[in-house]
């Protein structure tokens, strides 16, 4: 299941990557979104191969907790942009 979920974020990470050019706070978003996803099913692929040849079940819960800091790095990112987006509305309104 991760295999297909990987295959679909790409397609869709490639999709979003053709208008994430315009600077669209929602595009941008969006395109995050399916990169996150795209990279937790990276993670699991590897965890549970690596944890199959090696007999390391811990596997899946690093990548977890490695994918999780990515994420809030990222979410931390987001949130920033949009406050600069308010507050510069704020100002022009």
């Amino acid at each position: 299941m991760a295999t297909i979920g990987l295959i679909v974020n790409m397609v869709s990470a490639w999709y979003l990557h053709l208008d994430y050019k315009h600077h669209d706070h929602n595009i941008r978003v969006a395109y995050l979104h399916v990169l996150a996803d795209g990279l937790t099913s990276i993670a699991a692929i590897a965890a549970l191969t690596g944890g199959m040849i090696f007999h390391l079940p811990a596997l899946d819960s690093i990548g977890g907790i490695i994918c999780s800091l990515v994420i809030v790095k990222w979410s931390i990112d987001l949130i920033r942009s949009s406050g600069k987006v308010l507050v510069w509305f704020e100002k022009v309104g």
